[in-house]
């Protein structure tokens, strides 16, 4: 089960923020109804926030430079482990894929909760955000996933694109490899 602390770990690694924008977004967040199992919402306010962002500080999981909050490597790798424990097995595949395809989607406001959802299901098949709308990951996703998006009635606004990592122009890891 996930806990507050995961999920904050979680939010700060796709989203490293001062601590005033993380609170505002943590506030404004719609929480899916299992992200949050030890916190209700209406008991989510600043002071478990920062207590919270304490503790992962002093455990080495996050870190603050200039006042700007973000998941160090210890965290990623205490985050990785524990996702892989509580993936269902076909997510837990996906992540040890190699990365291959770019999900691009363009999903009116209208349908924001369901563009939220995408976005969290491409975190859990181990997919990074390149831009807002536009995530690199593993593929192809399995086909239970796309008829989900079918049924959604989004699969209309996404497109999917296969590509390496080489081909990515101006990624960290272009600069890496060589």
């Amino acid at each position: 089960m996930l806990t507050f602390s995961d999920f904050l770990l979680e939010f700060l690694a796709s989203s490293p923020s001062s601590y005033k924008k993380l609170w505002m977004d943590m506030a404004g967040y719609s929480w899916p109804d299992d992200a949050v199992p030890r916190v209700s919402k209406k008991k989510l306010n600043e002071q478990t926030v920062r207590r919270t962002l304490s503790r992962l500080k002093k455990g080495g999981f996050v870190e603050s430079k200039n006042h700007f909050w973000k998941q160090t490597a210890k965290g990623e790798e205490y985050l990785k482990e524990k996702l892989a424990r509580l993936l269902p097995p076909r997510r837990r595949k996906m992540r040890t894929k190699k990365k291959n395809l770019i999900v691009a989607f363009d999903i009116p406001e209208t349908m924001r909760r369901k563009r939220d959802l995408l976005r969290e299901e491409l975190v859990w098949y181990g997919f990074e955000q390149l831009q807002k709308s536009v995530w690199f990951g593993p593929g192809p996703l399995p086909e239970e996933f796309i008829e989900d998006l079918q049924c959604f009635g989004i699969l209309w606004y996404i497109r999917f694109f296969q590509a390496t990592e080489k081909e990515i122009v101006g990624r960290e890891f272009d600069r890496k490899e060589n």
